[in-house]
Protein backbone atom coordinates (compact mmCIF):
# COMPACT_ATOMS: atom_id res chain seq x y z
CA UNK A 1 0.00 0.00 0.00
CA UNK A 2 1.77 3.72 -1.13
CA UNK A 3 2.64 5.99 1.55
CA UNK A 4 1.56 9.91 0.98
CA UNK A 5 2.93 12.58 3.14
CA UNK A 6 1.11 15.01 4.47
CA UNK A 7 1.69 17.85 2.51
CA UNK A 8 2.21 21.20 4.52
CA UNK A 9 -0.44 22.77 3.33
CA UNK A 10 -2.58 20.68 6.10
CA UNK A 11 -0.29 21.51 8.63
CA UNK A 12 -2.19 24.50 9.98
CA UNK A 13 -5.57 22.51 9.53
CA UNK A 14 -3.87 19.63 11.49
CA UNK A 15 -2.94 22.13 14.60
CA UNK A 16 -6.36 23.49 14.75
CA UNK A 17 -7.64 20.18 15.49
CA UNK A 18 -5.08 18.52 17.37
CA UNK A 19 -5.30 22.06 19.58
CA UNK A 20 -9.29 21.76 19.47
CA UNK A 21 -8.62 18.79 21.62
CA UNK A 22 -6.62 20.97 24.47
CA UNK A 23 -8.53 21.65 27.55
CA UNK A 24 -10.45 25.10 27.56
CA UNK A 25 -9.73 27.20 29.93
CA UNK A 26 -11.54 26.51 33.46
CA UNK A 27 -14.78 28.52 34.06
CA UNK A 28 -16.10 26.65 36.56
CA UNK A 29 -17.07 28.18 40.54
CA UNK A 30 -15.12 25.80 42.05
CA UNK A 31 -13.12 27.59 44.84
CA UNK A 32 -9.61 27.66 45.03
CA UNK A 33 -8.07 25.91 48.46
CA UNK A 34 -5.19 28.03 47.81
CA UNK A 35 -7.10 31.58 49.45
CA UNK A 36 -9.74 30.15 50.65
CA UNK A 37 -9.88 32.01 54.50
CA UNK A 38 -11.94 31.06 57.14
CA UNK A 39 -15.27 33.38 57.70
CA UNK A 40 -16.87 34.49 61.05
CA UNK A 41 -19.91 32.66 61.49
CA UNK A 42 -22.24 32.85 64.13
CA UNK A 43 -25.70 30.43 64.55
CA UNK A 44 -28.82 32.08 65.52
CA UNK A 45 -31.31 29.24 65.06
CA UNK A 46 -31.41 25.74 64.63
CA UNK A 47 -34.63 24.44 64.01
CA UNK A 48 -37.14 21.18 62.50
CA UNK A 49 -39.35 23.98 61.50
CA UNK A 50 -38.68 26.30 59.29
CA UNK A 51 -41.71 27.72 57.89
CA UNK A 52 -44.31 26.96 55.51
CA UNK A 53 -42.95 29.36 52.91
CA UNK A 54 -39.60 27.75 52.36
CA UNK A 55 -40.76 23.77 49.64
CA UNK A 56 -37.20 22.66 48.42
CA UNK A 57 -33.48 22.57 49.51
CA UNK A 58 -31.62 26.15 49.41
CA UNK A 59 -30.21 29.04 50.72
CA UNK A 60 -31.47 32.28 51.39
CA UNK A 61 -29.57 35.69 52.19
CA UNK A 62 -31.87 37.80 54.20
CA UNK A 63 -30.11 41.70 54.23
CA UNK A 64 -32.92 44.16 55.97
CA UNK A 65 -34.73 44.13 58.98
CA UNK A 66 -38.43 43.50 57.41
CA UNK A 67 -37.35 39.77 55.93
CA UNK A 68 -35.80 39.25 59.47
CA UNK A 69 -38.57 39.63 61.10
CA UNK A 70 -40.87 37.77 58.60
CA UNK A 71 -38.50 34.77 58.80
CA UNK A 72 -38.46 34.58 62.40
CA UNK A 73 -42.60 34.96 62.53
CA UNK A 74 -42.79 31.98 59.82
CA UNK A 75 -40.13 30.60 63.00
CA UNK A 76 -43.21 31.11 65.63
CA UNK A 77 -45.94 30.41 63.64
CA UNK A 78 -45.08 26.47 64.81
CA UNK A 79 -43.39 27.05 67.86
CA UNK A 80 -46.27 28.56 69.83
CA UNK A 81 -44.44 28.13 73.55
CA UNK A 82 -41.16 29.17 72.71
CA UNK A 83 -41.35 32.15 70.81
CA UNK A 84 -38.35 33.94 69.75
CA UNK A 85 -37.41 37.21 69.14
CA UNK A 86 -34.99 38.50 65.95
CA UNK A 87 -31.36 39.74 66.80
CA UNK A 88 -30.31 43.22 66.13
CA UNK A 89 -28.84 43.25 63.12
CA UNK A 90 -26.46 46.22 61.34
CA UNK A 91 -27.60 45.18 57.60
CA UNK A 92 -24.38 47.87 56.64
CA UNK A 93 -22.00 45.30 58.08
CA UNK A 94 -24.37 42.11 58.95
CA UNK A 95 -26.15 39.31 56.30
CA UNK A 96 -28.36 36.36 57.37
CA UNK A 97 -28.47 33.61 55.79
CA UNK A 98 -30.99 30.70 55.94
CA UNK A 99 -30.05 27.39 55.12
CA UNK A 100 -32.69 25.36 54.86
CA UNK A 101 -33.12 21.28 53.77
CA UNK A 102 -36.27 21.59 52.43
CA UNK A 103 -39.62 19.51 53.78
CA UNK A 104 -39.29 16.04 54.60
CA UNK A 105 -41.90 13.39 55.23
CA UNK A 106 -40.50 12.24 58.71
CA UNK A 107 -38.32 12.76 61.92
CA UNK A 108 -34.90 11.97 61.30
CA UNK A 109 -33.80 14.84 59.23
CA UNK A 110 -31.38 17.18 60.83
CA UNK A 111 -29.09 20.17 59.79
CA UNK A 112 -26.40 21.24 62.65
CA UNK A 113 -24.09 23.50 62.36
CA UNK A 114 -20.27 21.85 63.20
CA UNK A 115 -16.80 23.19 64.56
CA UNK A 116 -15.23 23.68 61.40
CA UNK A 117 -15.85 27.18 60.09
CA UNK A 118 -17.15 28.20 56.75
CA UNK A 119 -14.32 29.13 53.88
CA UNK A 120 -14.22 31.56 50.86
CA UNK A 121 -11.66 32.35 48.33
CA UNK A 122 -13.82 35.68 47.32
CA UNK A 123 -15.78 34.03 45.15
CA UNK A 124 -17.26 31.00 46.79
CA UNK A 125 -18.86 30.42 50.31
CA UNK A 126 -18.34 26.75 51.23
CA UNK A 127 -20.59 25.91 54.31
CA UNK A 128 -19.84 22.65 55.92
CA UNK A 129 -22.84 20.85 57.65
CA UNK A 130 -23.94 18.23 59.26
CA UNK A 131 -26.89 16.99 57.17
CA UNK A 132 -27.97 14.18 58.65
CA UNK A 133 -30.90 11.92 56.76
CA UNK A 134 -32.61 8.64 58.32
CA UNK A 135 -31.14 5.44 57.80
CA UNK A 136 -33.33 3.70 54.57
CA UNK A 137 -35.85 1.12 56.04
CA UNK A 138 -35.55 2.48 59.61
CA UNK A 139 -38.91 3.11 61.46
CA UNK A 140 -39.32 7.24 62.04
CA UNK A 141 -42.28 9.24 63.19
CA UNK A 142 -44.30 10.30 60.39
CA UNK A 143 -44.33 13.54 60.93
CA UNK A 144 -43.42 17.20 58.52
CA UNK A 145 -40.05 18.26 59.36
CA UNK A 146 -38.51 21.91 57.46
CA UNK A 147 -35.11 22.20 58.78
CA UNK A 148 -33.03 25.54 58.63
CA UNK A 149 -30.14 27.02 60.21
CA UNK A 150 -30.11 31.13 60.39
CA UNK A 151 -26.57 32.23 60.05
CA UNK A 152 -25.18 35.64 60.92
CA UNK A 153 -22.12 36.75 58.76
CA UNK A 154 -19.84 39.50 57.86
CA UNK A 155 -21.32 41.59 54.64
CA UNK A 156 -19.18 39.60 52.54
CA UNK A 157 -19.74 39.54 47.77
CA UNK A 158 -19.35 36.11 46.96
CA UNK A 159 -20.86 34.68 43.49
CA UNK A 160 -21.43 31.41 44.87
CA UNK A 161 -22.86 29.45 48.29
CA UNK A 162 -21.77 25.93 48.29
CA UNK A 163 -23.74 23.76 51.35
CA UNK A 164 -21.05 20.43 51.99
CA UNK A 165 -22.30 17.57 54.26
CA UNK A 166 -19.81 16.19 56.64
CA UNK A 167 -17.97 14.02 53.81
CA UNK A 168 -17.83 16.84 51.54
CA UNK A 169 -20.63 16.37 49.20
CA UNK A 170 -22.30 18.88 47.86
CA UNK A 171 -26.09 19.38 49.34
CA UNK A 172 -26.99 22.64 47.98
CA UNK A 173 -25.33 25.20 45.07
CA UNK A 174 -26.70 28.67 44.65
CA UNK A 175 -26.29 32.26 43.68
CA UNK A 176 -24.20 34.08 46.41
CA UNK A 177 -24.97 37.10 44.72
CA UNK A 178 -27.00 39.41 47.85
CA UNK A 179 -30.32 41.34 46.35
CA UNK A 180 -31.32 44.39 47.97
CA UNK A 181 -35.16 42.96 48.00
CA UNK A 182 -34.45 41.51 51.38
Amino acid sequence: MPEYPVSLAYSPLLGLIISGCAPLPSTSTAPDPATQQPVEVELLVNTLQCGEDIHEAGVQWITATAALDERYRWLNQLNSENQLSPPAVDFSAERILVVAMGPRPTSGYILNLPEQPPVSDGRVLDITVAWQEPEPDTQQAQVMVNPCLLLRFPALEVNRVRILDQAGSTKIEANGRVSDSG
